[in-house]
Protein backbone atom coordinates (compact mmCIF):
# COMPACT_ATOMS: atom_id res chain seq x y z
CA UNK A 1 0.00 0.00 0.00
CA UNK A 2 1.31 3.45 -0.93
CA UNK A 3 1.47 6.02 1.83
CA UNK A 4 2.68 9.59 1.92
CA UNK A 5 2.27 11.21 5.31
CA UNK A 6 2.56 14.98 5.64
CA UNK A 7 3.43 16.10 9.15
CA UNK A 8 2.20 19.66 9.78
CA UNK A 9 3.83 22.19 12.02
CA UNK A 10 1.94 21.78 15.27
CA UNK A 11 2.73 24.99 17.07
CA UNK A 12 0.15 27.40 18.39
CA UNK A 13 0.13 30.71 16.61
CA UNK A 14 1.83 29.46 13.46
CA UNK A 15 -0.01 29.33 10.18
CA UNK A 16 2.21 27.85 7.49
CA UNK A 17 1.47 26.57 4.03
CA UNK A 18 4.18 23.95 4.47
CA UNK A 19 4.69 20.66 6.25
CA UNK A 20 7.53 20.11 8.70
CA UNK A 21 8.19 16.66 7.26
CA UNK A 22 6.87 14.34 4.57
CA UNK A 23 7.27 10.59 4.93
CA UNK A 24 7.01 8.74 1.60
CA UNK A 25 6.95 5.13 2.73
CA UNK A 26 5.96 3.37 -0.46
CA UNK A 27 7.29 2.12 -3.79
CA UNK A 28 7.22 4.82 -6.41
CA UNK A 29 9.17 7.34 -8.48
CA UNK A 30 11.14 10.33 -7.28
CA UNK A 31 11.14 13.37 -9.57
CA UNK A 32 13.66 16.19 -8.95
CA UNK A 33 12.77 19.51 -10.60
CA UNK A 34 15.50 22.12 -10.95
CA UNK A 35 14.91 25.68 -9.83
CA UNK A 36 12.31 27.40 -11.98
CA UNK A 37 11.47 31.07 -12.34
CA UNK A 38 8.52 32.91 -13.81
CA UNK A 39 10.50 33.84 -16.92
CA UNK A 40 11.02 30.13 -17.67
CA UNK A 41 7.25 29.79 -18.21
CA UNK A 42 5.32 30.17 -21.45
CA UNK A 43 3.83 33.58 -20.56
CA UNK A 44 5.94 36.74 -20.45
CA UNK A 45 6.22 38.42 -17.07
CA UNK A 46 3.63 41.24 -17.10
CA UNK A 47 4.83 44.77 -16.44
CA UNK A 48 3.32 47.17 -13.96
CA UNK A 49 2.29 44.71 -11.23
CA UNK A 50 2.85 45.89 -7.66
CA UNK A 51 4.95 43.84 -5.22
CA UNK A 52 2.26 41.46 -3.93
CA UNK A 53 0.45 41.00 -7.27
CA UNK A 54 3.81 40.49 -8.99
CA UNK A 55 4.84 37.79 -6.49
CA UNK A 56 1.46 36.04 -6.81
CA UNK A 57 1.83 35.98 -10.59
CA UNK A 58 5.40 34.67 -10.35
CA UNK A 59 4.47 31.94 -7.85
CA UNK A 60 1.52 30.79 -9.98
CA UNK A 61 3.77 30.71 -13.05
CA UNK A 62 6.30 28.45 -11.30
CA UNK A 63 3.58 26.16 -9.92
CA UNK A 64 2.01 25.95 -13.41
CA UNK A 65 5.38 24.78 -14.75
CA UNK A 66 5.68 22.20 -11.95
CA UNK A 67 2.19 20.90 -12.83
CA UNK A 68 3.15 20.60 -16.50
CA UNK A 69 6.36 18.66 -15.79
CA UNK A 70 4.68 16.40 -13.24
CA UNK A 71 1.72 15.68 -15.52
CA UNK A 72 4.18 14.51 -18.19
CA UNK A 73 5.70 12.16 -15.57
CA UNK A 74 2.29 10.82 -14.55
CA UNK A 75 1.92 12.96 -11.44
CA UNK A 76 0.36 16.16 -10.20
CA UNK A 77 1.23 19.14 -8.04
CA UNK A 78 0.13 17.35 -4.86
CA UNK A 79 2.98 14.85 -5.42
CA UNK A 80 5.54 17.51 -4.46
CA UNK A 81 6.99 16.54 -1.09
CA UNK A 82 9.87 19.06 -0.82
CA UNK A 83 10.40 22.63 -2.04
CA UNK A 84 13.18 25.16 -1.67
CA UNK A 85 12.13 28.76 -2.24
CA UNK A 86 14.57 31.55 -2.98
CA UNK A 87 13.27 35.13 -2.94
CA UNK A 88 14.88 38.52 -3.18
CA UNK A 89 11.98 40.47 -1.64
CA UNK A 90 10.97 38.86 1.67
CA UNK A 91 8.33 41.54 2.20
CA UNK A 92 6.32 39.73 -0.52
CA UNK A 93 6.52 36.34 1.20
CA UNK A 94 2.85 36.60 2.24
CA UNK A 95 1.82 36.61 -1.43
CA UNK A 96 3.86 33.46 -2.09
CA UNK A 97 2.37 31.78 0.98
CA UNK A 98 -1.16 32.68 -0.16
CA UNK A 99 -0.60 31.09 -3.58
CA UNK A 100 1.08 28.02 -2.09
CA UNK A 101 -1.86 27.54 0.31
CA UNK A 102 -4.36 27.73 -2.56
CA UNK A 103 -2.38 25.52 -4.95
CA UNK A 104 -1.53 22.76 -2.46
CA UNK A 105 -4.84 22.85 -0.55
CA UNK A 106 -3.58 21.09 2.56
CA UNK A 107 -1.17 18.69 0.80
CA UNK A 108 1.75 20.87 1.78
CA UNK A 109 5.30 19.85 0.97
CA UNK A 110 8.12 20.27 3.44
CA UNK A 111 9.48 23.65 2.51
CA UNK A 112 12.37 25.99 3.16
CA UNK A 113 12.34 29.65 2.14
CA UNK A 114 15.54 31.66 1.88
CA UNK A 115 16.11 35.35 1.26
CA UNK A 116 18.89 35.84 -1.29
CA UNK A 117 20.69 38.98 -2.42
CA UNK A 118 19.91 38.25 -6.06
CA UNK A 119 18.92 35.67 -8.64
CA UNK A 120 20.17 35.27 -12.21
CA UNK A 121 18.41 37.44 -14.76
CA UNK A 122 17.06 39.79 -12.12
CA UNK A 123 14.44 37.23 -11.04
CA UNK A 124 12.61 37.76 -7.76
CA UNK A 125 11.59 34.15 -7.10
CA UNK A 126 13.04 30.72 -7.84
CA UNK A 127 11.70 27.40 -6.55
CA UNK A 128 13.03 23.87 -6.90
CA UNK A 129 11.08 20.79 -5.91
CA UNK A 130 11.15 17.07 -5.28
CA UNK A 131 8.06 15.00 -6.03
CA UNK A 132 7.18 11.43 -5.12
CA UNK A 133 4.72 9.59 -7.36
CA UNK A 134 3.54 6.40 -5.61
CA UNK A 135 3.04 3.26 -7.67
CA UNK A 136 -0.60 2.61 -8.47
Amino acid sequence: MSTVERIPLDQEGWSLSAAVAVDANAPGRWIHISGLTASAGSEPVPEGLDGLADMEWRANSVFDQFEDYLRRAGGELSNIVRMRVYLTEPENYAALSKVRSARFAGNYPASTSVQVAGLLGGEKLEIDAVAFIPES
